[in-house]
């Protein structure tokens, strides 16, 4: 593929955190400015809320949610208006998220995972062996959960009921970011990309033609 790239009109001078598409619309959250929402590929950005900074974004279906560094944020109309969660996320940075199905998993900095059956009406913290209170990224598909916090890379195949560590082949279990393609899990960490083909049971190494 010859994919091209072009720089889009906005959002200037701050950083870009997180992406999320939600139907006809792509949000951006930045670190400083809040977060913008384009319906047009980027061609032009609406600010829809100021005043914060947006760490990860998702999207199930009209729901946003925004983690930033003073709790969650959730838009039930496309962003339209927005309600900031108090009950359990008020002194917490919200730093990724994982939507599958009815279930949103939320991940903050230093208070665990945190799991809503509701499209994030009510929540409730599901950190059974789950070691390592910031989660830095979560993906989901089907039964299974993956979850890597400051401590490792974790699974649960019981929708966050209990956790159980899947680290065997990592070079360094400090993991940054979780892919899950069909029955392949991709893994980044400073030391590359690893791949799993049985649900986090072992780890390869695929680098090649990657630079450093």
């Amino acid at each position: 593929l010859n994919a091209q790239w072009r720089q889009t009109n906005g959002p200037f001078d701050y950083n870009v955190r997180s992406l999320a598409l939600c139907g006809s619309k792509i949000f951006a959250g930045t670190d400083v400015l809040g977060l913008y929402s384009s319906s047009n590929d980027g061609s032009n950005w609406t600010l829809v809320r100021n005043g914060i900074d947006v760490w990860a974004l998702a999207c199930n279906d009209s729901t946003i949610f925004a983690g930033t560094s003073f709790g969650l944020y959730i838009s039930s109309d496309t962003g339209v208006t927005w309600t900031q969660i108090n009950n359990v996320f008020a002194s917490l940075p919200v730093i990724s998220f994982a939507i599958n199905g009815s279930n949103v998993f939320a991940g903050t900095g230093g208070g665990g995972m945190f799991l809503s059956n509701d499209n994030g009406s009510h929540w409730s913290a599901v950190t059974n062996g789950l070691t390592g209170n910031t989660i830095l990224s979560i993906a989901a598909s089907g039964n299974n959960v993956f979850a890597s916090t400051n401590q490792g890379l974790f699974l649960s195949s019981d929708n966050g009921n209990s956790w159980s560590s899947i680290n065997i082949g990592l070079t360094n279990s400090l993991v940054r970011t979780i892919v899950v393609s069909g029955s392949s899990v991709f893994i980044g960490n400073d030391d590359g990309v690893f791949l799993s083909t049985n649900n986090g049971g072992n780890w390869i190494a695929v680098n090649t033609g990657l630079t450093n």
